[in-house]
């Protein structure tokens, strides 16, 4: 069953994000060989029903080779500014899930493919082949903690700094941090971000970045005291948890 089938009182904006994903779902059939495709995925804010007034629709499209990856920028294109709502077009090929490298083929950012696996059980299946979790490369949760803890601090924070990730991506990259740490301290997070603040400590940062995410604040001020307790939350994270 399509995932929002069984949801109950849909907003305009959830219908918006219906109309967008299948309209992309058939442009994604239309420019890619259907021998190609193993997979088309929905995840994000939108399945889980925590969409913001600036929040797009988030899809994956797995291939069976890494040559086919050459045409996701003719799809980025495609889909720019286009639909009634913004749209995150992105992917793998096979090849990618099962070695945990990108392939030199896609040289914009994207997701690490072992995140991706990680994530996966989360994700809503559209089209194509169910894939299974245990059939590629993943990591433990203290191992992908501590990548992650020197992402932030060598990409991030950096990337902040330098006008290329804006601060709402960086309050979404702050949540999946949480996400680990809860999972190391075996609180079994669900996938929801308003669960992690369910579960946290009432001054656990998520607190913080939750209101953040739904106030958007555009004075640096703000942002800048969230950025100081953001590091002192990677350094006490990283005390705690680093070798």
């Amino acid at each position: 069953m399509i995932f929002w089938k069984k949801w109950k009182n849909i907003t305009e904006q959830e219908k918006a994000a219906i109309k967008v994903l299948l309209q992309i779902k058939r442009l994604v059939l239309k420019k890619i060989p259907k021998e190609n495709i193993i997979s088309i995925y929905c995840g994000g804010s939108f399945p889980r029903r925590e969409m913001t007034s600036k929040s797009d629709v988030d899809i994956w499209v797995i291939v069976t080779d890494t040559a086919t990856l050459k045409i996701f920028p003719k799809l980025w294109k495609l889909t720019k500014k286009k639909y009634e709502l913004p749209s995150g077009i992105s992917g793998y090929a096979l090849w990618e899930l099962k070695t945990g490298k990108h392939s030199k083929q896609i040289t914009k950012k994207r997701t690490g493919p072992r995140r991706f696996v990680k994530y996966m059980p989360n994700y809503h299946l559209i089209y194509g082949k169910k894939l299974k979790q245990k059939d590629f490369k993943t990591r433990t949760d203290l191992e992908d903690l501590l990548i992650m803890l020197k992402t932030f601090k060598t990409m991030f924070l950096p990337w902040y700094k330098k006008k290329e990730l804006d601060f709402q991506a960086l309050l979404k990259q702050t949540f999946w941090l949480a996400d680990l740490e809860f999972k190391i301290r075996g609180m079994h997070p669900p996938h929801s971000w308003k669960g992690l603040t369910k579960i946290s400590p009432k001054d656990h940062i998520v607190h913080t970045a939750m209101k953040l995410r739904n106030s958007r604040p555009k004075d640096k001020r703000t942002q800048n005291a969230f950025i100081l307790k953001l590091k002192k939350y990677l350094a006490a994270l990283k005390k705690e948890f680093g070798k």
